[in-house]
């Protein structure tokens, strides 16, 4: 995924089609989106409070996943309740629409979408709510403490020095207090092309290993899944 330059707005696309994503992204990334897409069955409203899109576009037909549960999970969450979701449904009917709009969508659009009405509805939703941002918390993990809103990041008294994209990742990590974060969610963070994905996600993390280094944390592998923040019981 390319980013945009300046202050573009970021939509987050949840989607299990390869073929929709392709042709989505390309559709907003020409009318200056920042797109970061990530399949249904790994979303959670801590990724999307990290990610902090400005728009969230939801496919109603999702690979074993309830998408109307995605959406109402969304409004339960005081982090993610305010941000604006669109439903991207498969059927032009009035049950389709009432039940997306019932379970927490700001609105739906039916597929197969069209670039020119989804970017005029993005643009309209985000003027309707104002960019209400999504709600910012600091995150406090023993002596880790990250603050969201000043982008700074300490274990106890030590300063790390963060890159943009080190102190997402590590803000993803912290949030969920020891379990797994895919690497599939790491890429969207990290907002890279699918063929670098793998080189920007290693990379990323060995920077962060060796910035975490004699400190009281560390980042745990786990083979086949993506990777966990772990507290060390000694240090060396």
């Amino acid at each position: 995924m390319t980013q945009p330059s300046g202050s573009a707005e970021t939509v987050l696309l949840i989607d299990d089609d390869p073929q929709s994503c392709i042709a989505v992204h390309a559709e907003l990334s020409a009318a200056g989106y920042m797109v970061l897409t990530l399949p249904g069955k790994t979303v959670s409203t801590d990724a999307a409070r990290v990610l902090s899109p400005s728009v969230v576009l939801l496919n109603s037909t999702l690979d074993g996943v309830d998408s109307l549960e995605i959406c109402r999970s969304f409004r339960r969450s005081e982090h993610t309740r305010r941000l604006p979701l669109i439903m991207l449904t498969t059927k032009a009917s009035e049950s389709e629409a009432v039940r997306s709009l019932e379970a927490g969508a700001d609105d739906h659009v039916v597929k197969p979408v069209h670039a020119r009405e989804l970017v005029a509805r993005i643009r309209a939703l985000l003027r309707r709510v104002g960019r209400i941002p999504i709600l910012q918390t600091t995150l406090t993990v023993g002596d880790l403490v990250i603050d969201s809103q000043s982008r700074i990041a300490r274990c106890g008294e030590n300063l790390l020095n963060l890159t943009r994209t080190e102190f997402r990742v590590l803000e993803l990590l912290a949030s969920r207090q020891g379990s797994v974060v895919s690497r599939t969610e790491l890429t969207a963070v990290l907002a890279t092309s699918a063929h670098e994905a793998d080189r920007a996600v290693n990379s990323c993390i060995s920077a962060l290993r060796l910035k975490l280094s004699g400190e009281k944390h560390s980042i745990q592998t786990v083979r086949g899944f993506g990777y966990r923040l772990a507290k060390l019981v000694h240090i060396a």
